[in-house]
């Protein structure tokens, strides 16, 4: 939705909030031209959104997400997971205790 700053854009798009969560899931993403140089910012701002409604919905949800990422995207996220930080928390498992095991997956897993 494209408009002047103040005219009520936002207000209008959380109105149809209720009659679209009834069948799908509501996010919204803003971009504000004035205020940011990062390209996309509200498209993975809404992307981060449904991320962090993924993990609500439970590990059992976010490890079948992760396994159809993985198997579209392979192991290397990277561009997607620079773009949407949320989306790191369901893309990398920690399977160590060894903390610095764990830390050099992380970077491999943003890698490519």
């Amino acid at each position: 939705v494209g408009g002047q700053s103040g005219v009520g854009k936002s207000s209008v798009i959380r109105s149809m909030e209720n009659d679209i969560s009834v069948e799908g899931l509501f996010v919204e993403g803003k971009f504000n031209m004035n205020t940011s140089n990062e390209p996309y910012s509200g498209v993975a701002n809404a992307f981060g959104i449904i991320c962090r409604k993924i993990k609500e919905a439970g590990p059992e949800t976010v490890a079948d997400l992760r396994q159809d990422l993985r198997k579209e995207l392979g192991d290397k996220p990277g561009m997607l997971v620079q773009l949407i930080p949320d989306l790191h928390d369901i893309m990398v498992v920690e399977t160590s205790d060894d903390p610095t095991v764990g830390s050099i997956d992380r970077v491999d897993e943003t890698q490519g």
